[in-house]
């Protein structure tokens, strides 16, 4: 696997680039993760996403499609990323729990230091 000590991966800030480990995150980090984890998720129906889904080859349809995601799987991810980390019994200690709440957290910063899509 990519487990491996110090990889979780890097992200733009300031025109630097940070590498962050295994470690805990900053606190300015975790005070990201918390404000997304605590602001509501829209709701999405199956059949809606079906609705949006049979407009693939509409290019505005995808461009609003992506915005959508650039904006909720912050939310979403923030969301499992916290979960993870309040898992009882020591769960959220263990290394493959660790391991799955980086992959969150990186997947997290990934979409948040890339901008929004304004065009296709």
């Amino acid at each position: 696997g990519r487990g491996g000590a110090g990889w979780v991966g890097a992200r733009e800030r300031g025109g630097g680039r940070r590498w962050f480990s295994e470690g805990a995150l900053s606190e300015e980090d975790e005070h990201e993760i918390m404000f997304f984890s605590l602001r509501h998720a829209a709701t999405v129906t199956l059949k809606e996403m079906h609705q949006f889904g049979s407009q693939a080859n509409n290019k505005r349809a995808l461009l609003l499609a992506a915005q959508f995601l650039h904006e909720e799987l912050p939310i979403r991810l923030a969301r499992r990323a916290r979960e993870l980390k309040k898992l009882p019994f020591g769960l959220a200690e263990t290394e493959s729990m660790m391991e799955v709440r980086k992959l969150y957290e990186k997947s997290f910063f990934d979409i948040r230091r890339t901008p929004r899509p304004k065009s296709m």
